[in-house]
């Protein structure tokens, strides 16, 4: 079965985690077909059927050991990953060069989610569903980013990770080499 592990906080400040060692270190715990995808700390994988939870916190011990700093992992399935795409949440998103598409992945339920809406003029929450928060933020002179993922902590807790759009496409296609 594939996964995609996604590590929280790592290449800011002294948590540094090169992909090569990422990769090398998945491989090590018996994973097979690991691919990287930019160096924000995205692994795909192949796995014997398993609890996400239960690769997460596996990968989680791993790296505690091998780089020395708590690492938070949230593991998806590319089947997951792929019913995200199909819920097409950035559909009514005019994207320009301003454009910022986020998904937030959530670890756990929300203690006080976020509802779709406008949480400033240039950031909205556009869905939320159980395990994610959908949302846009249009960039200009005067805004470069809001402190969203406070907001989007006291919401959601500690153990979420917020990637581009973008990124999650290409996650997905690793596997056909795209």
């Amino acid at each position: 079965m594939e996964y995609v592990a996604f590590l929280l906080g790592i290449n800011v400040g002294r948590r540094i985690v090169k992909m090569a060692q990422l990769k090398t270190l998945v491989e090590s715990l018996g994973y097979t077909d690991v691919r990287t995808t930019l160096a924000s700390g995205n692994v795909r994988f192949s796995a014997k059927k398993s609890a996400p939870e239960a690769l997460a916190t596996r990968l989680e011990s791993a790296l505690q050991k091998e780089f020395g700093f708590e690492v938070g992992v949230i593991v998806r399935t590319v089947g997951e990953l792929e019913k995200m795409l199909k819920l097409e949440p950035f559909r009514h998103v005019k994207v320009t060069k301003n454009t910022r598409r986020y998904v937030t992945l959530l670890s756990e339920k929300p203690l006080k989610p976020l509802e779709a809406r406008s949480v400033t003029p240039e950031y909205e929450v556009l869905k939320v569903t159980q395990d994610a928060v959908y949302s846009v933020l249009e960039i200009n002179a005067s805004v470069k980013t809001p402190d969203i993922m406070k907001l989007l902590g006291q919401s959601y807790g500690r153990k979420i990770t917020t990637r581009n759009w973008n990124t999650i496409e290409k996650i997905l296609k690793s596997a056909d080499g795209k």
